[in-house]
């Protein structure tokens, strides 16, 4: 079985890989949250929902 998604259901908004700028003040917060996760050494992935009303 092959999953795919309508083309007018897509919108390819960029590459967090290559467009992501990180805010140099918030880099001690982050440090700060890999720690309490354990995960200073290793890469951490979060996918969060950003649209009004999604969010409960």
């Amino acid at each position: 079985m092959i999953w795919a998604a309508r083309p007018e259901c897509v919108q390819v908004t960029g590459s967090i890989k290559f467009d992501l700028k990180i805010d140099e003040q918030l880099l001690p917060r982050a440090k700060a949250l890999r720690a309490q996760w354990g995960a200073e050494q290793r890469p951490v992935w979060i996918a969060a929902s950003t649209h009004e009303g999604e969010m409960r």
